[in-house]
Formats: structure tokens, sequence, C-alpha cells
């Protein structure tokens, strides 16, 4: 993300790194595990960036993550018996 004198928040600055969460912390935000957050990386529903090796996700990112439980009839719909 660009600050307004136009260069890229550094995950790793004091500044910028409230905005940056690893897979655990989105995780926890989405209350599921982070086997699910490493299954949406590995799709491709969810965008990250990594740096030095490590997956950081931006905040932004996890705002705009639609994510759709289905409802019990429809967990059930989806059932063929």
């Amino acid at each position: 993300m660009k600050t307004p004198s136009g260069k890229q928040n550094d995950p790793n600055s004091r500044a910028g790194k409230a905005d940056w969460l690893t897979v655990d912390d989105a995780a926890a935000h989405f209350q599921t595990t982070p086997k699910t957050v490493r299954k949406w990386l590995y799709e491709r529903r969810l965008r990250y960036y990594k740096v030095g090796g490590l997956v950081r996700i931006h905040r932004n990112d996890i705002k705009n993550f639609p994510v759709l439980v289905p409802t019990a009839n429809e967990r059930l719909d989806s059932h063929e018996y």
C-alpha cells in the first residue's frame, strides 16, 4: 500500500506493522484455523504478500474478503440422499 509520499508500506516497519497480519492473525480474525486461511491463499481467494520469505496479509484485503458461510438449510440442500 502506498503512503502519501508514494513509498510502499513496509510490513516490517513499525508504522506499517499494524496493517499487516500473519496467517495466524487472519485465522483469528475469521474465527477459523490457519489451515483454512492457507487454503484460501493457495486458491488465490485471499491476496497475500511474501516479505523476506514470510507470508503477510494486508488488513484491507482482510476487510474486503467475502466470507460466505452456508446456512443450515443450504448445507442440508447440498447433500443428496
